[in-house]
């Protein structure tokens, strides 16, 4: 494989010499401070460098001073001039700038190496900015490209490396974990369960963690997928994920998935040992976390559906009556309630009603919940009103932030204080 090496240059020439050296690259590109100062890092891959040594005479203790003078760095290396291209920054105390150059780099290695090299950023030398950019450059492209950092095993100067110095890789396992932990807790902060699945596919594809962070992650990962199943109401895949954390999980999912599994299908219910007031809890939850993500017109359209779900709830647990599919014939029905049913027929002959008219109809029945209905009816209407007009429903005006605020929170209210009416 090709191997392609970044380095970021500063005022000595030996680390980058032995950092060439250990890696053997084919092609390197050397990121260099510019202009025509003796500060310019550049004059150590253009020119040829004199060094000026002093000292004391460990004797007559005299100052001394020598001079002599050090070859180019690529031709210390040995390297060709087919071997490298130099990217420098005007000045090198500008993080912007010294990205704005590395990721010219980047550009310019994928067309000069379309076959995807192995790719080594070295940050040892350079301005304090100049490393800092390229170190960072370099943490975002990885695991693409490696990063390195030249050491030595006992340094006494610390303001440049002298000798014994070996380009050694950064250890990245921790840095990417802390930030792949801090990045799912907002994400989740905001319930925002789809993105934080992404996030972390993504980086356990990419990035080679040890085993024990492999394993703490997979556990995250599973919760997370159980998480977004739930907001999406997949209650089966909900939980499959949930019998790998806890029972009690698994059991909330179970129960709430029964429930809905009776609504779709009409089976037998036992009012006695199944409320089912937790499906419609549930869905105002999700809209909750609708809100959480600024999504108010999908908040607003789940309050609409919890509403209507307190409603079938309430008529098929305690009598037995489906909206979808409403026998009139049915003996809880009362007698005026049946003309006006009757209109309800559609082409088929089958009686479909929907949220209001399945309020009406537990009022007429004398009903707890018809009659708390009855008494909130106007409230009600304006909420429906609200939601009709906005632009998931029928509507061209999206709801605002404001109107989660006052009318969805006035909503839940109302929903909530149904809820505790059905709760057995």
């Amino acid at each position: 494989m090709t191997t392609v090496l970044i380095l970021s240059v500063g005022g000595s020439a030996d680390p980058l010499v032995h950092a060439i050296d250990q890696n053997r690259p084919d092609f390197v590109y050397f990121l260099c401070s510019g202009g025509d100062t003796d500060a310019a890092s550049q004059r150590l891959i253009t020119d040829e460098v004199i060094q000026v040594q002093k000292g004391n005479c460990p004797y007559c203790k005299r100052a001394y001073e020598t001079r002599g003078s050090n070859p180019p760095i690529p031709q210390q290396a040995g390297l060709t001039a087919e071997q490298y291209a130099i990217y420098s920054v005007n000045n090198p105390d500008d993080l912007g700038e010294v990205l704005r150059r590395c990721e010219a780099i980047s550009l310019d290695i994928a067309t000069r190496f379309p076959a995807r090299p192995r790719v080594v950023a070295n940050y040892t030398g350079g301005t304090k900015t100049m490393t800092l950019g390229l170190g960072i450059y370099a943490l975002r492209k990885a695991p693409e490209w490696e990063v390195q950092f030249n050491a030595s095993g006992k340094r006494t100067n610390l303001i440049k490396i002298e000798r014994g110095d070996i380009a050694l890789p950064v250890e990245l396992h921790t840095f990417y974990h802390q930030s792949l932990e801090e990045e799912l807790n907002e994400l989740e902060e905001k319930s925002d369960y789809e993105s934080a699945v992404v996030l972390l596919h993504s980086t356990l594809t990419r990035v080679p963690f040890p085993e024990s962070i492999r394993e703490q992650l997979a556990v995250r990962k599973c919760r997370i997928e159980m998480l977004a199943a739930h907001d999406r109401f997949e209650y089966k895949e909900a939980i499959s994920h949930a019998s790998q954390m806890s029972d009690s999980q698994e059991k909330f999912y179970k129960k709430l998935k029964h429930i809905n599994d009776i609504l779709e299908a009409g089976k037998p219910w036992r009012p006695e040992t199944l409320s089912g007031h937790e499906l419609v809890e549930d869905v105002v939850q999700n809209a909750e976390r609708c809100a959480l993500r600024h999504r108010f017109d999908d908040a607003i359209a789940r309050l609409y559906r919890a509403t209507e779900l307190l409603a079938q709830v309430k008529l098929y647990r305690d009598y037995g009556l489906q909206t979808g599919k409403l026998d009139i014939s049915h003996p809880a029905i009362p007698g005026p309630a049946k003309p006006w049913l009757e209109t309800k027929k559609n082409s088929k002959g089958i009686v479909k009603i929907a949220l209001q008219d399945g309020y009406r109809l537990l009022q007429e029945m004398n009903d707890a919940l018809g009659d708390y209905w009855k008494a909130q009816e106007e409230k009600l209407r304006s909420f429906i009103e609200k939601r009709n007009l906005s632009f998931l429903a029928h509507g061209f005006k999206p709801i605002s932030q404001s109107t989660w605020n006052h009318e969805g929170r006035a909503w839940r209210a109302w929903l909530r204080a149904g809820i505790d009416l059905i709760k057995r």
